[in-house]
């Protein structure tokens, strides 16, 4: 199904503006700049961070995708990896594999990033400019499937759209993951300068080179080189995603847990080992390079390196013991080296946290500021619900109505009074909420669920709809305490189940088909899903697996906890 263009666009050229990133519009539905005589002629070097540019490039091309201009004037440069497709005499490319090959023989996998999954099953990782000019290169400086782009340069950011219809993706999001510095090695490889060379073929010395890494740092090409695969199998996503959690775990590991943490890290790793799901050396290596960058106690001293191989060595061999097998990854599971696929079309939307945000926040800002007189009060108090205990979570307003018929341009059914329910990002430690989307419950002005028809073809619309970044994002009731979570697939029956059970807590996920992406706290062992009657079998099936997870969460479905005349 092919992405429709609509205002999210304009919407995420003007945030990214606000951050600093120079934006400018390029086709819609296309990667190439658009052009005007005496007003936009020279594509990304026209690319501008005012805020009354930006609003020009997309009054005059609405659709337009948003490009973001590389380099220095931004503040970063990207690695762009790539799977291509052997054409004519030039052979197949795999820049996962080519890239988990520099990670092995480094010994230093990339940091935690900002990046994008691109629609053609690529990624884009955005590194911190490193204050040397690092220029815009293919497969010659960095190996077969990996390129960049720097001051020149630049990539579709999301939510743009893609040739091949579908949408750029973040991974993390741009107003909370960080853009971390490129490992000194990735750098060298790009610059290419004398010194440069000289260390790398230091750091390499004695060990065995593919030919595109040899040719490039100055060495003899031994007759039988490890070359890139073509087969993406090697490593699975899910044996990829535990390592990059397992990483990620003891790296975050404080003071006071670190050798348990580690330890506990390889043992798991170990079971994947033993059913040849990830290699040792592989494993040894990330383990190694996440300890040695923890902080310690100064009464102690740093960890000494011996001392670390053999708690891995020791965890890894533990491991082995108790293998584990690979199950069939669920999608959501698929990450840095098998980036995700475009979604079948029954998922929710590919616009990601941090893209949409503006659209949802100003939807929830343009709240009145009680829900007293309001339709959104009659509607509740239809459904058994007091609107003064409703909470700082719901409100009311009027909202655009875009519908988007058999892929066309968007137009808007009207401006309809809706219910809002505020949905929140929730830290899992310190910090505050913050809203990053609405479920908007459209409404007729009397207070009943409005009923909102297709002006062209007389077709019943839904009468919800999420508005903003509402992946992970939730609307609770309640204080989380203990194992159990009840999930509402609607504000009404939120609220109306929390009525019912006020010491339970209630969290509104938005209809059923939006559970495929709610994150839930790890703390969480038993889930039940309320308001999902009328799904069918499959999705609640996938629902089911998807909040399931691996971590053992049991997820059941129950019936409302009251019959009201409403759905929301």
């Amino acid at each position: 199904m092919t992405e429709v263009a609509g205002p999210e666009l304009f919407e995420a050229a003007a945030a990214y503006a606000a951050r600093g990133w120079a934006v400018f519009p390029c086709v819609a539905g296309d990667k190439l700049p658009y052009k005007e005589k005496d007003f936009f002629e020279h594509g990304v070097l026209d690319a501008k961070t005012s805020p009354y540019w930006v609003k020009q490039y997309w009054t005059r091309w609405p659709r337009a995708n948003v490009g973001l201009a590389a380099g220095e004037q931004s503040g970063w440069w990207v690695m762009d990896a790539d799977i291509k497709e052997a054409v004519g005499d030039k052979p197949a490319e795999n820049g996962f594999e080519t890239l988990q090959i520099l990670e092995e023989l480094f010994g230093e996998p990339l940091p935690e990033t900002l990046g994008q999954n691109t629609p053609s099953g690529g990624r884009h990782w955005l590194f911190r400019w490193p204050g040397r000019p690092v220029k815009n290169s293919a497969r010659s400086r960095l190996g077969p499937g990996l390129d960049t782009r720097s001051t020149g340069g630049y990539i579709l950011a999301a939510p743009s759209i893609h040739p091949n219809g579908g949408r750029y993706d973040w991974i993390g999001s741009p107003d909370v993951t960080p853009i971390a510095p490129a490992p000194e090695w990735m750098i060298r490889l790009l610059m290419g300068e004398p010194e440069d060379l000289d260390w790398l073929r230091l750091r390499l010395d004695g060990r065995e080179l593919p030919a595109f890494l040899a040719k490039r740092i100055g060495q003899p090409v031994p007759k039988a080189v490890r070359t890139p695969s073509t087969k993406t199998e090697r490593i699975s996503a899910y044996a990829r995603a535990a390592l990059d959690d397992e990483v990620k775990r003891v790296r975050q590991t404080g003071p006071g847990n670190q050798n348990n943490a580690l330890n506990e890290a390889a043992f798991k790793l170990g079971g994947l080992v033993a059913t040849n799901a990830l290699p040792e050396d592989l494993v040894a290596q990330h383990l190694m390079a996440a300890a040695l960058g923890w902080s310690h106690d100064p009464r102690k001293g740093p960890w000494k390196p011996d001392h670390l191989e053999k708690i891995i060595a020791g965890g890894i061999e533990a491991g082995r013991q108790h293998p584990r097998e690979v199950p069939e990854p669920p999608a959501q599971q698929q990450r840095r080296y098998q980036p995700q696929r475009r979604r079948r079309s029954d998922a929710p939307s590919a616009a990601t946290l941090g893209v949409q945000m503006a659209a949802g926040r100003a939807v929830w800002n343009a709240r009145a500021a009680s829900l007293v007189d309001t339709p959104a009060a009659a509607f509740l108090a239809a459904n058994g619900v007091d609107p003064s205990t409703a909470g700082p979570w719901f409100g009311f307003g009027e909202v655009d109505y875009l519908h988007a018929p058999d892929g066309a341009e968007p137009v808007c059914i009207g401006r309809w009074p809706a219910l809002l329910a505020g949905m929140a990002r929730w830290p899992d430690r310190d910090g505050k909420p913050e809203v990053r989307a609405v479920l908007a419950t459209f409404l007729s002005p009397d207070g009943r669920m409005a009923t909102i028809a297709d002006p062209s073809t007389g077709e019943v619309l839904p009468s919800r709809r999420l508005i903003g970044a509402w992946q992970g994002a939730a609307v609770r009731l309640g204080k989380l305490s203990g194992e159990r979570l009840h999930v509402a697939t609607g504000a009404v029956i939120g609220l109306q189940t929390r009525a019912a059970y006020p010491g339970v807590p209630v969290w509104v996920g938005g209809p059923v088909s939006a559970l495929l992406h709610l994150a839930l706290p790890e703390t969480v062992r038993d889930v039940i899903v309320i308001g999902a009657d009328a799904a069918s079998d499959e999705l609640r099936a996938r629902v089911a697996m998807s909040l399931g997870g691996d971590r053992r969460v049991t997820v059941r479905f129950t019936r409302r906890a009251r019959n009201g005349g409403g759905h929301g």
